[in-house]
């Protein structure tokens, strides 16, 4: 289960978003080091999944999947699948 909470701005104001999901739904996002994923409500931003790259990662992988299943979209099998700039040589 993901848990979201209120957006914590930090030390570092900027923010590097650098993928977003279908719909928007989602953005997965970079700051100060840390990756987060970010969702617009009614009441502002929520993040969640706030630590280094791998952990994070695996949380907007999870939520991507699961948003785009709401879509009926069909998943392959490999899914999640590395961004091809992870991929081995």
């Amino acid at each position: 289960m993901t848990v979201w909470e209120p957006f914590q701005s930090g030390r570092s104001n900027r923010l590097r978003v650098t993928e977003t999901s279908c719909c928007g739904a989602y953005e997965w996002v970079c700051q100060g080091g840390l990756f987060l994923v970010l969702r617009h409500t009614k009441q502002g931003y929520e993040e969640t999944g706030r630590g280094l790259y791998r952990q994070a990662r695996a949380v907007w992988d999870a939520l991507v999947i699961a948003h785009l299943l709401t879509h009926g979209t069909r998943i392959p099998s490999t899914a999640p699948a590395q961004r091809p700039d992870q991929r081995a040589a």
